[in-house]
Parts: structure tokens; sequence; C-alpha cells
């Protein structure tokens, strides 16, 4: 990788355009790691909320009250099928973003990353549906997504 980032291929770079291709890389290994915390919060953590009693049914058929604690259940465990298929898409959506960065980096193009910025407002938009749940952990991938995508020529230069 350091060989395309620095110009493989006889192409050389000017430390202006290296700098621009490192921080777009920064952005995608950001979102990257951004994917993995929030794949860990949404299968992993306990939400706040939890059962301080339980009741069990005696050998005679009366019903006993015990105090206790019940651990909350994961985000996952409440709703395994939407989460499954909103981690994969945010997947899909950081890879769409290194491939468009990895495209623009070997043809050496300076141009705006059209297929990032349709997948940052992708992701923007996908943000704003789960707005009161997971959307505002979503925003900072579409916002690494929006670096990714601006021109070589910008930030940094």
């Amino acid at each position: 990788m350091n060989e395309l980032i620095a110009g493989g291929g006889g192409v050389a770079r000017s430390p202006s355009a290296l700098r621009q291709i490192r921080l777009r890389a920064a952005a995608v290994a950001a979102s990257f790691g951004w994917h993995a915390l929030l794949a860990i919060v949404l299968v992993l953590y306990h939400g706040g909320t939890e059962q301080t009693s339980s009741s069990s049914t005696s050998a005679d058929g009366s019903v006993l009250s015990t105090p206790g604690t019940v651990t909350a259940l994961t985000i996952y465990q409440v709703n395994p099928v939407p989460v499954t298929v909103i981690l994969l898409a945010l997947l899909a959506v950081c890879v769409v973003g290194l491939f468009s960065l990895r495209y623009r980096v070997v043809r050496s193009s300076p141009k705006l990353g059209v297929t990032a910025l349709v997948a940052a407002i992708l992701t923007g938009l996908l943000a704003l549906l789960g707005l009161m749940s997971v959307g505002i952990g979503i925003l900072p991938l579409a916002v690494c997504l929006t670096i990714v995508a601006l021109p070589l020529d910008r930030i940094g230069g």
C-alpha cells in the first residue's frame, strides 16, 4: 500500500498529494474502526434497564417472587435481523469508500469520488432514519466517507 501511495509504477507524487492520500486513508481506517466499535456496542452492550425482581413457580404450583437482578438484553438480542442488516450495510459502505479511494489513487484522479459520496449520502439517510436509536452512532461513518469522497486536491494541501 505504501508503494501505491508513494506512486508505484514510476509515478512521482508531490508531498501535497501524499498528504491528501494519507488523510483519505486515515478516514477510511477511521470508518472501519468506527464500524467495529458500533458492532461491539450493538452486539455486546446491555441497555440501562434492568429487571429487579423475578418470579418462579414452585412444585406445588404457587408463584414465588424472589428479589434479584436480571441483566437487560442487548440491541442485537432484541432485534437480531435489523441489527445484522444495518451492520452489513455499513460494512459494505466502508468497503465502497476503500475501493473508491484506491481507484482514484491508482488512476491518479484528483476528481470527486462519486461512489464514496453516494455511499456517504446513503449512510447519512440511514442515520436520519435511526436518529432516535443508533442513528447518531452512524453519522461519523458518513463524515469519514465524505472526507474520502472529496477531490484529492482539497484539504490539507
